[in-house]
């Protein structure tokens, strides 16, 4: 058996058979076929757990919604009860109706008293004249007597076959004895107390009684108009779902809701003063919501169709399958060019070999097939290990040459253009930019200072406060600093850029995500030959994790320096580079301290001896 190039397949004859064999489409479609499994299942998972919180919560908003419209209807005959109940209260109407409980008179006390007839009309248009008033109220008994106030007209021959009719008032009798609220809501209905056939009202009845007696002298009864039922907001609601009022007898009273609602609705609608919530498999599945009022005893219902239960959460949905299929595809372009990258086949290694020159060995090596002998693997790993040290080697030669170089560099250049903008500045009128000008270009020289590695504390100072004022420029009345010198330090020296990188942290963490304005206040002090600087912002201060991990990094760079020198580069310095960099110039443990301050901010305090 022998290999040779095909077209980019390897092509093995055996026996005069041909077996063609292509890696790369092999390998990508099994990662493939496995990538988009798991994030199809992945993302079918998060669809069903998504919508059935979503249900959960949708059905608890809708139930909230019911809720709202039941206690809108309650406060309807709330109202109403009110008044009936400031009707039984008065003891004026009472001493009219109790004496006519035992008159055995038929005809109408009222019709006949003239001035009986006005003061009682005068005092139920006084209790009807609240915000919450009645189209009428009627107080009458069995015996014939009745008497009313409001805004409806009524007929003496319509009242008095009203009051004869025995049966209804049996009835009404036993309504009384068997409500829990001793009220009886119904409606609507046409006016008992006049011929007006345009008229359709709900009355709520309660009888006239004193609080020391169970007798019943007579029934208070107080109408309102069916608009007032049908003008609740309810009826107005335009989200897809449908309505049905049923009054205490069980009949739909809606005015265009459900004109019939299904058997399997009424055999499950709640007790008084509680709620019901099932599922019709009906016209595509119903969700219906009910609640029943525990003072009339009547019940709303409201029928919303099971599919609009995921209606708000539709475009959620949408997004969940558009990130899902977008992280497919980006898994598959990946899976692909790592399946390229892996099947790539190295044909001329050798070839390979000889073409290596100083120019070149950091190209790329390609890997051998798996049937390739171990000898050769083997070949091949020592080879590149070889070649990798070799250009790290020359790698790191050519760094610490290109950084030797670049510490000489003479930065004159950058001071003559600085000084010609001040100079423009100036000519122009602008002293802010001249300061600018004048403090960038003190901060550069400070900089690019080999002389020495060490310079003297209130050398540091004021390059940290060419910093600070600069960033005050910036920031204008957003930004504020103060610096506490101490004059004992005075002699103290520290590595050069100790102070400023300290100062800069406060921008790029502490300020980093809250609003102006922004305060960074620099103290030194000193007591009992030891020195310490303190670095304090009122910025978004800093978690327990974030201080660990900073201790551990910390940790990690003083136990092996010399394993991540490199990483210790100029653009990362910070307060891990200011610690490390004092205790190698001090020789020294450095004492540091990290902690968040009351009412918002950081604190970095910093100190060895004297």
């Amino acid at each position: 058996m022998r290999a040779c190039p095909a077209q980019g397949r390897l092509a093995f004859y055996k026996g005069g058979v041909v077996i063609r064999f292509q890696f790369k489409n092999k390998l990508f479609c099994a990662y493939a076929a496995l990538i988009a499994v798991v994030v199809v299942a992945v993302i079918a998972l998060l669809l069903v757990f998504t919508r059935s919180a979503n249900r959960d919560l949708e059905r608890f908003h809708q139930q909230e919604v019911l809720a709202s419209d039941m206690q809108e209807l309650a406060s309807t005959f709330s109202a109403m009860d009110t008044l009936a109940s400031q009707v039984a209260s008065n003891t004026e109407l009472l001493n009219f109706f109790i004496p006519l409980l035992d008159d055995g008179a038929p005809d109408n006390y009222f019709a006949a008293h003239l001035m009986d007839s006005i003061r009682a009309s005068s005092l139920l248009a006084t209790i009807n004249s609240t915000d919450s008033r009645a189209l009428r109220i009627s107080v009458f008994n069995a015996h014939g007597d009745y008497i009313s106030a409001g805004s409806l007209y009524e007929t003496k021959e319509v009242v008095e076959t009203t009051l004869a009719d025995t049966e209804s008032l049996a009835a009404l009798d036993s309504l009384l004895a068997n409500a829990s609220s001793h009220a009886v809501v119904y409606g609507p209905h046409a006016d008992p107390w006049s011929d007006n056939a345009d008229v359709r009202l709900f009355s709520l009845i309660r009888p006239l009684s004193t609080s020391y007696s169970a007798r019943t002298y007579g029934y208070i009864s107080v109408q309102q108009s069916a608009e007032a039922l049908y003008s609740l907001s309810l009826w107005n609601r335009d989200d897809g779902a449908s309505y049905a009022l049923l009054n205490a007898g069980g009949e739909d009273v809606s005015p265009h809701g459900v004109s019939t609602l299904p058997a399997s609705v009424l055999n499950n609608l709640p007790q008084m003063g509680e709620t019901a919530e099932y599922t019709l498999e009906q016209d595509g599945g119903m969700t219906v919501f009910a609640a029943r009022d525990p003072f009339s005893g009547w019940t709303l219902v409201r029928l919303l169709p099971t599919r609009l239960l995921d209606a708000p959460y539709r475009q959620v949905y949408l997004q969940i399958i558009l990130v899902g299929s977008l992280l497919l595809a980006i898994l598959l372009v990946v899976v692909y060019l790592l399946a390229d990258k892996i099947s790539r086949p190295l044909r001329e290694f050798s070839a390979g070999i000889e073409r290596i020159s100083l120019d070149n060995l950091a190209s790329d090596i390609p890997l051998l097939s798996s049937s390739y002998t171990e000898e050769l693997q083997a070949l091949d790993r020592t080879f590149r290990a070889m070649l990798l040290k070799l250009n790290q080697s020359i790698g790191f030669e050519m760094k610490a040459y290109m950084a030797a170089l670049q510490s000489q560099m003479n930065p004159h250049f950058l001071y003559n253009m600085l000084s010609a903008i001040a100079e423009s500045a100036d000519e122009d009128g602008s002293p802010r930019t001249v300061r600018m000008c004048e403090k960038l270009s003190s901060m550069l020289r400070y900089m690019a200072d080999y002389s020495s590695e060490q310079v003297s504390l209130q050398e540091d100072i004021a390059n940290m406060r060419d910093y600070l004022d600069l960033m005050k420029v910036r920031y204008e009345e957003h930004f504020d600093y103060a610096i506490e010198e101490c004059d004992a330090l005075a002699g103290l020296h520290v590595p050069r850029m100790t102070l400023q990188p300290l100062t800069e942290n406060c921008f790029q963490h502490g300020f980093k995500n809250i609003r102006p304005p922004w305060r960074i206040l620099v103290r030194f002090a000193c007591a009992d030959g030891r020195w310490s600087i303190e670095v304090r912002d009122n910025g978004s201060g800093i978690t327990p994790e974030e201080i660990e991990n900073i201790h551990k990094k910390i940790d990690g760079y003083q136990r092996d320096l010399a394993a991540k020198y490199s990483e210790l580069r100029l653009g990362g310095m910070g307060l891990v580079n200011t610690i490390l960099r004092l205790r190698l110039a001090r020789h020294e443990a450095i004492q540091f301290e990290i902690r968040p301050v009351a009412g918002g901010g950081t604190s970095v305090v910093i100190g060895g001896s004297l």
